[in-house]
């Protein structure tokens, strides 16, 4: 006997795809190959996030997004050959703000790469493109958001999200706790510092979240508790704030902020915990929390959360937790 998942997933889309209106790509087979696709594609063994828009308007898309670039690549059929084709060529250079585009061409696609800006504090991509506004350009969206889950999203705000594994549920795909997250970190800033801190920190940590295999971020409103003193901490602290000030009062200093950025990246794919404070200032990173035997499930990211989660409001305000199949938890202190 043989079983695919195919026909339940091209049935599970349909609707979503409908519900987007797109002529000739709004066909599930289409979706339902880029998704089968996106589970597992890698490039000369690394895996890749990909994220590609199906659009029945490119000039519209991309009038969405400011100061937008495309790269157009070829045409192919409009069939599951031609996606894969698009994909093939495409996907080693969908990296960083550019993202994948596939348009109707004639009877064919044409299909290639668009951007926003680049300029890390104007509105990112996901800001500019918001769901569920009146007018706005139509489009499909498939996302790998981590390892065997893949999103689609549809401009008009419907969205269903595939694990390719034997959970029982998950949070996959939830941005909320992410971006509640980042309104913690800023909490401390005021005014033009703090919303640009917030964006650029949304951003910043979406991209590194999504590179990681999960995280653990705690955020403290000034001292390192003791209970973290097991940590490695850098002289001078790491300011997220204090860089993108700097680019706010002078765009030369943008190359101040990447380094910060790189820095950042790199101690979220570090093992342990990452610590903020409510100035968007990295306090600490590797650190370890002593764990108490407990009943709850899970691998040692897990029980590490749960006796983080613990000490909210006893030394930190907030604990943040991303799971390698990118489901995350947020626990934050009562106000």
């Amino acid at each position: 006997m043989t079983i695919t998942l195919r026909p339940y997933l091209t049935g599970s889309l349909n609707d979503l795809v409908e519900s987007a209106n797109l002529g000739q790509l709004g066909k599930s087979s289409l979706v339902c190959e880029l998704v089968a696709l996106f589970v597992d594609y890698e490039d000369e063994g690394a895996a890749l996030f990909l994220d590609v828009f199906l659009a029945d308007d490119l000039a519209g898309l991309t009038a969405a997004i400011p100061s937008s670039a495309c790269l157009k690549l070829g045409t192919a059929p409009c069939d599951e050959a031609g996606i894969r084709k698009a994909v093939k060529k495409t996907a080693p250079l969908v990296r960083g703000c550019w993202k994948m585009f596939i348009t109707p061409n004639g009877a064919d696609i044409e299909f290639g790469l668009f951007r926003d800006s680049g300029h890390p504090l104007n509105v990112p991509l996901d800001l500019a493109l918001v769901p569920g506004g009146a007018g706005g350009p139509k489009y499909i969206r498939v996302t790998k958001l981590a390892h065997e889950t893949v999103r689609t999203s549809t401009h008009a705000g419907t969205t269903a999200v595939m694990h390719f594994t034997n959970a029982k549920s998950s949070a996959s795909g939830d941005q909320s706790s992410l971006n509640e997250l980042c309104a913690i970190i800023c909490s401390g800033l005021k005014g033009n510092l703090a919303g640009s801190t917030r964006t650029y920190l949304e951003s910043l940590l979406s991209n590194a979240l999504r590179a990681s295999h999960g995280a653990l971020i705690a955020v403290t409103k000034g001292r390192l508790p003791k209970f973290l003193s097991d940590c490695t901490r850098t002289d001078p602290e790491i300011s997220v704030s204090a860089a993108v000030d700097a680019v706010l009062k002078d765009p030369a200093a943008i190359p101040q902020l990447a380094a910060a950025e790189s820095i950042v990246f790199g101690m979220l794919a570090s093992d342990g915990i990452v610590v903020f404070d409510t100035k968007a200032n990295v306090v600490a990173y590797n650190a370890f929390i002593k764990l108490k035997a407990s009943n709850v499930s899970g691998g040692a990211r897990r029980r590490a959360f749960s006796a983080l989660s613990e000490r909210v409001g006893q030394g930190i305000v907030a604990a943040y937790f991303l799971s390698q199949d990118g489901s995350s938890e947020l626990k934050k202190e009562k106000t």
